[in-house]
C-alpha cells in the first residue's frame, strides 16, 4: 500500500517541502512545511482520502473560496489550497504560539483578564465572519491559537456558509463537523447559525476560567459557577442557553458583554477631548508652523543650510476608529496617509505616529502634552469605514490650539470610498490653511497625489503597514502577504513594493534569514518601486540601506541617504539610517547630528532613541551611550534592542555582570534571538567565564542547523576568547554571507583585540574600508 505521507510529498514537490507531522486527528493530518517561493514556514492541513467523496470535494472547494476572503487580525489566513492525488489540502501560516488547549493542559485555569482578552479577540473574529455569511462550526480550545499579543482562530477551512442548506453539509457524508463537547443541541441535528459559534466560544471560555468542561445537558443555572466572576457569568450563561433564540443576538454583543479591554485613553481638558485609539492602533501625525520668537521647538539644520527658523509644533493624535475592531487598520492607515501629505510641505514638520502613541493610556491633558513635546497645536479626529458595494468613509478631523484649548477647525467628511484620496488631500490642505503656511506649487501636487487607482490594493496596503508596524516576525509575515496581494492587484503601486523591500531588509538585519536570501528580494522590490516613482523617499532610503548592508557600496549608500533626505527631510528613518552609515564610516559627529535630527522628528521612538545611544557607543562615549539606552528603556522597559545594546556598553566599561544580565533580558524578551544569544556569549567571554561562552557557541552551532546564525556575531565571541584564528575564520564567513555588520568592522569596539593582526588590515581592504 502506498504511504500517504510519501504520496503527498511527491504531489506537493516544488511547491511545499513537508518537514514533519505536527498532529493527526479524525479529519486529517497537519504538517509543518516550507514554502520555498516565499521563504517561510507554513502549516499544510489535509483531509483524509477516505473522507474525500465527490460531494465533500465540491463543498470543500466552495467553502475554501469563501474562507479565502476572510482577512482579519484574529483569523488565521488561508494561503493556498488544492488536491494532491486523493488528498484535499489547505495551507495556512505556521504560528509561533500555542493552542488554548495546550495552555490549559500546562497551566490549568486562566485568569479573568486573560480569559476576557481571548474571548474578545475570538468574538471579534466571529463577528467579522458572521457578517460575511460564514460560520466556523468548530470553535474549541484546539482551534484557538495564542500568540504573543492576541488570540487567533484557526480552521475556518471547515466552516459553513450560512446561506448553504444543511443538505449540503459534510455531516451528510458521515463526517460530523464540530466537537461534541462544544456543540449546542441544534448542531447535532444539522442546524448551524452564528449562535452556534457563540455557544461554542462560551463553552471554551467557561473551561478556561474553571479548568473543567461545560456540563452538556445540564441547565445553565445548575452549573458550577463558583470560579466565574458574576459579570462574566451573566455573559456566559446567556450564551450557553439551549435555545439559539435565547442567546446573544450577535458575536459583537457577546464580546461587549464579556468585559472590556483596558479602557481607551482620552486626552481631555475642560474644553476639548481628543480620543486615542488603543495601543494596537499604530498611527499619528504632526505639523510644524513657522511662527515668531515665542514658538517652541528648534529645527536642526542639515549640511549646507543656515540656522533653522523657530517653529511651533503640531501633534496629530491617532484618529479614533468608530467602526468594528477589525477596521482599526483603516483608521491607522488614514492617519499615516495624511501624515505623508503634510510631511511634503516645506513649511510644516511631522512627528512620527509612534511618539503620539506614547500618550495612549495617559490621563495627561493637552496642555501637559504640549509642554512635554513642545507642541502648540493638536490635531485629532475619528474615522468610520462602512465597507460594501457602495462603501463610504466618514472622517471628522479637529484642530485645537493647546495654549487656550480653542478649536481652530473641525469638519465632517462623509464620502464614498472612491473619493478617499480627495478627502485626505482636503484635510491636509485645510490644516495648512489654518496654520497660515504657504504652499509651493510642487507641494500642491503632492497633497493631491493618488498612490493607486485600485482601492482594493490600497486597503491591502493599509493592512500591510498596520501589521508591519507591530514588528514581530509573525506580523511581518502577515504584512508581507498583504503587500504582495496589493502589488498583484496593482503592479505599479510603488509604496507597496517599498513595503516588501522593508520587510526583507528587516529580516536580514535581525538575522531572521540569511542575508543572501533576504537582501536580493529587498533589492528586487525597491528597484521596482523606484522604476515606478523615482521621487519616493522611502524607496531611496531602503535602496541606500541595501547598498550599506549587503552590497558594501559606501559611496552609493551615502548618495542614497542624502537623496532620500532631500526628497523628504522629515522622514525619520532616512536620518536614523544615515546616522548609522556615517557612524560605520567613522564620521561620528555627523552621525550624531543625523541621529538627533531623527529623534527631533520622532522624539519618543524606541529604536531611534536607542540608535542615538549607538552613535555614542561607536564613538567610544560609553557612559553617554548608557544614559541614552536607559532613557529609551524609561519609555518601554521591555524594549529588547535597548537591553541588547546597553549590554554592549556595560561590557566596554567593565561592568560584566550587568552586561550578562542585559543580554539575558534581551534574549527573554525576544523569544530567543540568536543575535542576543551571541551577545551573551561575548559578555561571558569578557567576564572571563570561558566555559559559559563556549556553551553559547555550542548552542549557536546547534541552532544553525535549523535557522540562520550570524557568522559576524560568532566571530565576536571567538575574539573575546582570544581565539584569533577562529575569529578571523568567522569574519571571513561573515563577509562571504554578506553580513550587514561588515560595514561596522572599522568602528566596532568588540573587535579591538583583532586590530593589531595583519589579517584585520586585509579584511578592511577587502571591504574597502581601509581609507
Amino acid at each position: 500500500m502506498t504511504d500517504p505521507h510519501e504520496a503527498l510529498h511527491q504531489a506537493l514537490a516544488g511547491r511545499y517541502e513537508l518537514q514533519e507531522v505536527l498532529g493527526e486527528g479524525g479529519m486529517g493530518t497537519v504538517y509543518l512545511a516550507r514554502d520555498p517561493k516565499h521563504e517561510r514556514q507554513v502549516a499544510v492541513k489535509t483531509i483524509h482520502p477516505h473522507l474525500t467523496t465527490t460531494q465533500v470535494r465540491d463543498r470543500f472547494e466552495r467553502e475554501i473560496q469563501i474562507t479565502a476572503q476572510l482577512q482579519h487580525p484574529n483569523i488565521l489566513p488561508l494561503h493556498d489550497s488544492g488536491v494532491a492525488g486523493d488528498t484535499l489540502y489547505y495551507v495556512m501560516p505556521y504560528v509561533d504560539g500555542e493552542t488554548l488547549r495546550a495552555r490549559l493542559e500546562r497551566d490549568g485555569a486562566l485568569s479573568e483578564k486573560e480569559t476576557v482578552q481571548i474571548g474578545r479577540d475570538v468574538a471579534s473574529a466571529l463577528d467579522y465572519a458572521h457578517r460575511r455569511g460564514v460560520v466556523h462550526r468548530d470553535i474549541k480550545p484546539e482551534n484557538i491559537l495564542l500568540t504573543s499579543d492576541r488570540a487567533v482562530v484557526a480552521d475556518f477551512g471547515i466552516s459553513k456558509a450560512v446561506e448553504q442548506t444543511a443538505e449540503t453539509a459534510l455531516t451528510r457524508t458521515g463526517a460530523l463537523l464540530g466537537t461534541p463537547g462544544y456543540m449546542p443541541p441544534e448542531q447535532f441535528g444539522g442546524e448551524v447559525t452564528g449562535q452556534t459559534d457563540i455557544y461554542a466560544l462560551a463553552a471554551a471560555l467557561y473551561e478556561a476560567l474553571t479548568g473543567h468542561r461545560w456540563p452538556l445537558g445540564k441547565p445553565v443555572d445548575e452549573a458550577d459557577w463558583a470560579d466565574v466572576p458574576p459579570e462574566i457569568r451573566t455573559a456566559l450563561s446567556r450564551a450557553l442557553e439551549p435555545a439559539p433564540g435565547d442567546r446573544w443576538e450577535s458575536a459583537v454583543a457577546f464580546r461587549d458583554a464579556i468585559g472590556s479591554k483596558p479602557p481607551v485613553a482620552r486626552l481631555a481638558t475642560a474644553k476639548v477631548g481628543l480620543a486615542l485609539l488603543p495601543v494596537l492602533l499604530v498611527a499619528a501625525l504632526g505639523v510644524w508652523q513657522t511662527l515668531g520668537p515665542s514658538a517652541s521647538g528648534t529645527g536642526v539644520p542639515r549640511a549646507g543650510e543656515g540656522a533653522a527658523t523657530e517653529r511651533a509644533m503640531v501633534l496629530v493624535l491617532p484618529f479614533e476608529n468608530l467602526g468594528p475592531p477589525e477596521d482599526v487598520y483603516f483608521a491607522a492607515g488614514m492617519t499615516d496617509e495624511i501624515t505623508s501629505r503634510l510631511g511634503a510641505v516645506s513649511g510644516l514638520g511631522v512627528i512620527s505616529r509612534k511618539s503620539a502613541l506614547r500618550y495612549a493610556g495617559t490621563d495627561k491633558s493637552t496642555e501637559d502634552i504640549g509642554a512635554e513635546l513642545g507642541v502648540g497645536y493638536i490635531l485629532g479626529g475619528s474615522v468610520r469605514w462602512e465597507p460594501g458595494d457602495s462603501a463610504r468613509v466618514r472622517i471628522t478631523p479637529e484642530l485645537v490650539r493647546v495654549s487656550d484649548d480653542t478649536q481652530l477647525w473641525s469638519e465632517s467628511y462623509d464620502r464614498v470610498i472612491e473619493s478617499i484620496f480627495d478627502v485626505q488631500s482636503d484635510i491636509a490642505s485645510r490644516v495648512v490653511e489654518h496654520l497660515g503656511v504657504a504652499l509651493l506649487e510642487a507641494e500642491r501636487s503632492v497633497l493631491a497625489a493618488r498612490p493607486t487607482e485600485n482601492l482594493d490594493a490600497y486597503a491591502l496596503y493599509l493592512k500591510g503597514r498596520y501589521f508591519w508596524n507591530k514588528r514581530t516576525e509573525a506580523d511581518i509575515q502577515i504584512a508581507l502577504d498583504y503587500f504582495e496581494q496589493a502589488v498583484e492587484l496593482d503592479p505599479d503601486y510603488a509604496l507597496a513594493h517599498a513595503g516588501i523591500a522593508d520587510i526583507w531588509i528587516f529580516r536580514g538585519w535581525y538575522s531572521v534569514l540569511a542575508p543572501r536570501e533576504t537582501f536580493p528580494k529587498a533589492e528586487q522590490a525597491v528597484t521596482r518601486a523606484l522604476e515606478i516613482d523615482g521621487t519616493l523617499a522611502e524607496a531611496h532610503a531602503s535602496r541606500a540601506h541595501i547598498d550599506l548592508e549587503f552590497d558594501y557600496d559606501w559611496e552609493a549608500a551615502n548618495r542614497g541617504y542624502e537623496r532620500a533626505i532631500e526628497l523628504d527631510p522629515k522622514y525619520p528613518k532616512a536620518h536614523q539610517w544615515y546616522g548609522g552609515f556615517l557612524s560605520a564610516m567613522g564620521r561620528h559627529d555627523e552621525a550624531l547630528r543625523q541621529a538627533e535630527e531623527a529623534r527631533e522628528l520622532d522624539p519618543l521612538s524606541l529604536i531611534i532613541n536607542t540608535w542615538v545611544g549607538l552613535r555614542h557607543y561607536f564613538a567610544g562615549r560609553n557612559d553617554v551611550a548608557i544614559e541614552e539606552y536607559l532613557k529609551a528603556l524609561e519609555l518601554d522597559p521591555d524594549f529588547a534592542p535597548a537591553h541588547w545594546h546597553l549590554g554592549w556598553a556595560f561590557g566596554q566599561t567593565g561592568q560584566y555582570e550587568k552586561a550578562i544580565s542585559e543580554a539575558q533580558r534581551a534574549i527573554s524578551l525576544s523569544g530567543g534571538s540568536s543575535l542576543y544569544t551571541a551577545s551573551l556569549g561575548h559578555a561571558y567571554a569578557k567576564a572571563g567565564d570561558h566555559e559559559a561562552a563556549r556553551q553559547v557557541l555550542q548552542q549557536l552551532e546547534e541552532e544553525s542547523a535549523t535557522r540562520h546564525v550570524s557568522a559576524y556575531h560568532v566571530a565576536v565571541i571567538h575574539g573575546a576568547l582570544g581565539e584569533l584564528d577562529n575569529a578571523f575564520l568567522w569574519l571571513s564567513r561573515a563577509y562571504e554571507e554578506r553580513s550587514p555588520w561588515i560595514g561596522y568592522i572599522k568602528v566596532d569596539p568588540r573587535l579591538d583585540g583583532l586590530r593589531s593582526d595583519p589579517r584585520f588590515d586585509s579584511l578592511l581592504q577587502m571591504a574597502r574600508l581601509d581609507s
